[in-house]
């Protein structure tokens, strides 16, 4: 038995656990690639087409904005908050492991990033300009999100300047109240508040992958990992504790997402027109470029960079549906079966280094006849990076190896001097 399901929200949310109960192995690197089988090469071509499909059927709805965004270096997490951890028979944790939840969707298995979340990361910034009684957030910061955008809004105002004046902090909380709590007048001692009716508001959908922005490109998601360094016991990061490494999905950089919303023109309490529709669209698209979205976008994840180009289709050589899946039951038969006979290693090994990445041993280089620096999956997982990388971040990483190799020769120089 292997994951049987092509739809990716139920290979990854059920087969991926019921595999790790009955397939017998301890290692979850099957059940890994499987997954990757169906969103990059069984699969792939259904759920881009789905996504289009979901963009399509909303472009003609009245007033609707849609906007698309390349996804930048390293990848895009989203929902990794759900838990993702599958277990033996015997209830040990698989080596391995994906530990981290997606978000597929639940009929298409399509990943996509659900329009909840969008407001929500519109919103954050809105109410860390202005702040519910009791918030944490300190003034300092507020002052700097109100700054943030009243210079973004004055720019895109400029040409209505003289009809909309200097902008105001009223002003933005304005903007917060329509677009996102549906509030047309804030009430105050002498006025009740007025809502916009449900049809005048402002609809946030769910967004979706379309395609790639680099032509050839071939893999839609791929694997990560995380070496925390966590005290079991309080739960806090201790550097000197050894690493845990966790695996997660994501979707790969130079993929195409679009968003769709549909925006309605904000106004003044005295009836001017503040922020027009398509005001409102470059508003919230420069946001979007400037914050990210999903997970982990401290560490880089998560960056858009707008983008109007051609959206690319797949870059297989052949046909994308080729090959055979990844048999989970089949790959951990084998771990019992006694290995193959191995040639007399000429070259005495010793014991393997600790991986740089994730403290596991490292590989044997054949090459160099040298244990080599990463582990067999590290290595794996820089290889998918280098391959998905832009020429600028090419060349930023050789500059970067340059400049190591420069610095360990001037240490060695200094050494043999001593």
């Amino acid at each position: 038995m292997t994951i049987q399901s092509k739809n990716l929200h139920y290979a990854f949310n059920v087969e991926y656990f019921t595999e790790a109960l009955t397939c017998g192995g301890t290692e979850a690197k099957p059940l890994n690639d499987a997954i990757l089988w169906i969103a990059n090469r069984e699969e792939q071509a259904h759920i881009l087409q789905s996504g289009r499909a979901a963009v399509a059927a909303l472009k003609d709805l009245p007033d609707m904005k849609q906007m698309s965004f390349r996804v930048g270096y390293p990848g895009l997490m989203m929902g990794t908050g759900y838990p993702h951890e599958a277990v033996t028979p015997a209830g040990d944790a698989l080596t391995g492991d994906i530990q981290m939840g997606f978000t597929f969707d639940y009929v298409t298995g399509a990943p996509y990033y659900p329009g909840s979340s969008v407001k929500g990361v519109l919103r954050s910034l809105f109410r860390c300009a202005f702040p519910p009684e009791g918030s944490r957030v300190s003034g300092e910061m507020c002052d700097g999100c109100r700054e943030y955008l009243r210079d973004l809004l004055t720019g895109l105002t400029e040409s209505r300047r003289a009809e909309v004046g200097e902008i105001t902090d009223s002003d933005l909380e304005t903007v917060l109240l329509w677009s996102f709590e549906g509030v047309k007048q804030k009430a105050t001692k002498d006025v009740e508040e007025q809502r916009l009716p449900m049809g005048e508001r402002d609809i946030f959908y769910d967004a979706y992958i379309v395609g790639f922005a680099k032509e050839n490109q071939r893999d839609l998601m791929g694997l990560d990992n995380l070496t925390p360094h966590i005290d079991p016991q309080t739960g806090d990061n201790d550097p000197t504790r050894e690493p845990k490494p966790l695996t997660m999905l994501r979707v790969m950089p130079e993929t195409v997402i679009t968003f769709s919303m549909r925006l309605r023109d904000v106004q003044r309490a005295d009836g001017t027109l503040l922020l027009s529709a398509d005001e409102k669209k470059a508003l919230f698209r420069t946001i979007l470029e400037d914050l990210g979205i999903g997970a982990k976008t401290h560490v880089g994840y998560g960056s858009l960079t707008a983008y109007e180009k051609t959206i690319h289709e797949p870059g297989h050589g052949g046909n994308p549906q080729g090959g055979a899946r990844p048999n989970a039951a089949a790959q951990a038969s084998q771990q019992h079966e006694a290995p193959p006979e191995q040639p007399q290693e000429t070259v005495p090994r010793g014991e393997a280094p600790a991986c740089r990445q994730c403290g596991r041993p490292a590989a044997w280089d054949d090459g160099r006849k040298a244990w080599g620096q990463y582990c067999a999956d590290c290595l794996e997982i820089i290889r998918r990076n280098r391959d998905n990388m832009t020429p600028e971040e090419k060349e930023a990483e050789k500059q970067r190896k340059k400049e190591e190799a420069k610095r360990k020769k001037a240490e060695k120089r200094k050494q043999n001097k001593s």
